[in-house]
């Protein structure tokens, strides 16, 4: 088994890490812009330049954890659906007598 690092060949940035057997390591590449190094790596803290696994930057960091907030827009409509499936849900459950009505 071999473990393996796929990484955008343009910047560095690690798309995914894995192991396969030996004979199957060229097939982990799915396109163009991807290269494959053997070797471990953390795709959330480390980067590859030269061929070579680094650690990113507290900027790269702080640009990593900026960009992947979550829209607080976004969130406020995940929290409604949820309370509107859950309110859904119960009242399903109570019509077919499977929790009591006064839940």
């Amino acid at each position: 088994m071999k473990s393996f690092i796929i990484y955008h060949r343009a910047n560095g940035e690690i798309l995914r890490t894995g192991s396969c057997p030996n004979n199957m390591l060229s097939l982990q590449i799915r396109s163009f812009n991807e290269k494959l190094i053997e070797g471990r790596a953390n795709d959330l803290t480390d980067k590859i330049s030269n061929g070579k696994v680094i650690s990113k930057s507290q900027e790269e960091l702080a640009a990593d954890e900026k960009a992947n907030l979550p829209n607080p827009t976004e969130l406020l409509i995940q929290q409604k659906m949820q309370q509107l499936l859950r309110t859904q849900a119960v009242e399903e459950l109570k019509r077919e007598g499977k929790i009591d009505r006064k839940y």
